[in-house]
């Protein structure tokens, strides 16, 4: 089934506004994903009235997360590999013992 945008827009001319969500609906030209998805934060520090941070859109109404995507297809995984390998090789012990990684984000 598939949305028609402009349908929707019109029939949601006065939406009510909560969480700091904007008034205006964008959707993504990639993805359709819109902007009414506050993006990950510490919830409990927030409100009904508290003002969120969003998915970005640039000029052309493509999403952050689309860009996004788009870069990671040029980055070169091997090489990338290689990078983790060598900085790991600089930590890892040399006496047998076991090495621990601890991702972070």
């Amino acid at each position: 089934m598939s949305i028609d945008k402009e349908e929707y827009k019109k029939s949601n001319n006065n939406p009510k506004i909560y969480y700091g969500l904007p008034s205006e609906i964008k959707f993504c030209s990639k993805c359709t994903y819109n902007n009414q998805k506050p993006n990950s934060e510490i919830e409990f520090k927030h409100n009904i009235n508290t003002k969120k941070p969003i998915l970005g859109f640039d000029e052309n109404n493509i999403c952050d997360a689309c860009k996004l995507n788009e870069r990671k297809q040029n980055i070169d995984w091997k090489a990338r590999e290689q990078e983790l390998k060598i900085l790991c090789n600089k930590f890892r012990s040399n006496n047998g013992s076991y090495d621990c990684t601890v991702p972070g984000s």
